[in-house]
């Protein structure tokens, strides 16, 4: 029997029983299964990575080759100092990524292998995340371009944490608070710096009925907020005695912070965001959470922009920002109209960076070829 035709009161024709949606799930199935080989290559790029690789491999695998040889007592007691691990020829580390680290270790895993693994497991959550936030697929390919670049091959503790901070902001976005809620504080486990993002996120979440009543209180609230940050981290972040800390204030400042294309670009596009919320958005569920989300980015921009003594907290606060912004961007929280510009904005943004740290000044060599390598003569930061 031949398919039967109909037509809509446009005059366009459609088949009798076609169903359209088979179409939906199988592009659906596609786009996961190009997920999936892309965590699979992930793991097998790092697997057979040698040096030099990144800024930060090297000594990425030897801090996992000391976490290694430690035991749970010396990992949980002896050798702690909550919330890090003291190890014997580098850095601190944070507890959470440290009892990962043993928990691969035990099979007899080489710290290569492990870093593997570890970085995999990142990228997976993050593709996960943003699949279900139904971000574009071009813009999941593009932004793991980059943040494979900056988080997995060179900060992969950060890696790890802001993966874990994505998946708690999910499930709160979704309700489910208390999963969200124990994820976000797990990310503090693996990386301190998602406090950047995460003490804001908290404060606002929790106040948002309140401070979203009057866009007057939101903007006075926002800024005591941002200025108590700021100023607390450019007079008294070098009377710390973290030893991180000191390191970071020892490199000192960096022309990644301060004026420049990436902060102007994100200034604008912040501002632009911020006159886009409509009052009765806002006291949807999704706009109400993006407001949340937005307003907790703020503090990292105003680093970026004005932490220039130590550029390397302002940059890796920025970068864990930027992250969760393009992530959860895509909500509801706006019309199709109004977002266009906004988009082109964030394409914009994220392109400048994409050059940034893939072409002009490459921070790894997962994606090369075609990108450039980094140069041979570059030592690591632990």
């Amino acid at each position: 029997m031949m398919p039967q035709h109909t037509l809509n009161k446009y005059g366009s024709g459609t088949r009798v029983g076609h169903k359209p949606h088979l179409a939906i799930k199988n592009s659906a199935f596609f786009s996961f299964a190009l997920l999936i080989l892309l965590c699979v290559s992930v793991f097998f790029r790092y697997f057979l990575a040698s040096p030099p690789f990144s800024f930060d491999y090297q000594g990425y695998v030897l801090i996992i080759e000391s976490l290694g040889r430690l035991d749970f007592i010396q990992i949980l007691d002896s050798n702690l100092i909550f919330p890090y691990t003291i190890s014997a020829g580098v850095v601190p580390v944070e507890v959470g990524f440290t009892l990962l680290v043993k928990l691969f270790s035990l099979p007899g895993f080489r710290p290569e292998t492990i870093y593997a693994i570890l970085a995999s497991i990142s990228v997976a959550l993050r593709l996960y995340v943003m699949r279900s936030l139904k971000v574009p697929f071009f813009f999941i390919i593009l932004l793991n371009l980059v943040f494979i670049t900056i988080f997995e091959s060179n900060a992969l503790r950060l890696g790890l944490a802001s993966s874990l901070l994505l998946l708690g902001l999910y499930q709160l976005s979704i309700l489910r608070n208390v999963r969200g809620l124990l994820l976000i504080s797990a990310s503090f486990l693996f990386h301190l710096q998602v406090a950047f993002f995460a003490v804001p996120f908290v404060f606002f979440y929790l106040t948002a009925r309140w401070l979203l009543a009057s866009k007057i209180r939101l903007l006075i609230v926002a800024f005591f907020f941002v200025s108590g940050i700021s100023l607390f981290l450019v007079q008294f972040m070098s009377l710390l005695s973290n030893d991180k800390i000191q390191e970071y204030v020892e490199r000192g400042a960096s022309g990644s912070a301060g004026i420049s294309l990436t902060s102007l670009i994100g200034l604008l596009l912040f501002i632009l965001i911020g006159f886009s919320f409509r009052h009765k958005e806002l006291f949807t569920n999704q706009g109400k959470f993006f407001a949340v989300v937005f307003a907790s980015c703020v503090p990292s921009l105003v680093l970026l922009i004005s932490l220039t003594d130590i550029a390397v907290i302002g940059d890796r606060a920025w970068q864990l920002a930027f992250l969760v912004i393009c992530t959860f961007f895509f909500l509801n929280w706006v019309s199709v109209s109004r977002r266009k510009i906004l988009l082109l904005f964030l394409y914009l943004l994220t392109f400048v960076i994409f050059v940034n740290v893939l072409i002009r000044y490459p921070l790894s060599n997962f994606f090369s070829p075609p990108f450039p390598e980094i140069s041979h003569n570059i030592s690591n930061n632990f």
